[in-house]
């Protein structure tokens, strides 16, 4: 409070608002549920995180740009928990239960002089990393779909889910319709089918013998589907 300065033990010209006596609310505008580099931003009128009727479904998606103030390069950011740049670990976990196999969703992107982006999604059992994946994006003029397929060795508790617009000025990523899917098919409901899947590990062919009517997906290690049908 009251920073002033003296010369001679006179007071001279005090820095402005040298007693904290003014305030200015600074106002954001961020996606219901998720944070961005708009929390920080906004305090000195910058945003680059914003809505956008450029939408795959609805009425709007996330519009992430990597803009240039003065001479720093401010890439967006934005995720499901909370930014602090100075913690260990900058971006937070938010509460998740469930137990997807697959990250799905639609982008745009327009990357400025081979700047890369992609979107992390990270599960946490006790706070363990108990599933990892992440989506490169590249250069589309129109909405692309991306399914991502997620391998949990545990049942999660926490995820962390993050993205990122750029390293370079003019780089813009629109986001929307993101959504896991599959879904809390454990062991337990596994076993209840009656099933055998021999042998394990396989080579060219793998043989299933069951009880009852199924239906079946084989898929590749990158997400494509090879195969479908009933038994």
């Amino acid at each position: 409070d009251n920073i002033q300065f003296f010369s001679s033990s006179v007071t001279v010209t005090p820095p402005a608002n040298y007693s904290f006596e003014n305030w200015t609310s600074a106002y954001t505008e961020v996606p219901s549920s998720w944070h961005s580099t708009n929390e920080l931003l906004s305090g000195v009128g910058i945003e680059n995180a914003n809505q956008t009727t450029d939408a795959y479904t609805g009425n709007y998606a996330v519009e992430l740009s990597t803009i240039l103030s003065g001479s720093d390069t401010i890439g967006a950011v934005l995720s499901k928990g909370v930014i602090d740049y100075f913690a260990a670990i900058p971006i937070g976990s938010v509460p998740y239960a469930g137990s997807p196999t697959m990250f799905n969703g639609f982008y745009k992107y327009s990357p400025a002089n081979g700047a890369q982006s992609g979107i992390q999604v990270e599960f946490f059992e006790a706070g363990n990393t108990i599933g990892n994946i992440w989506e490169p994006f590249t250069a589309q003029s129109n909405f692309t779909e991306f399914n991502t397929p997620i391998s949990l060795i545990g049942t999660p508790d926490s995820v962390l889910i993050s993205t990122y617009s750029g390293q370079n000025p003019g780089s813009v990523l629109i986001l929307d319709d993101l959504s896991f899917s599959g879904g809390n098919v454990g062991l337990d409901e596994f076993a209840t089918m009656t099933t055998n899947i021999y042998p394990n590990p396989a080579n060219e062919k793998v043989m299933i013998k069951t009880q009852g009517v199924y239906n079946y997906e084989i898929m590749s290690l990158s997400g494509c589907s090879i195969s479908n049908g009933s038994n």
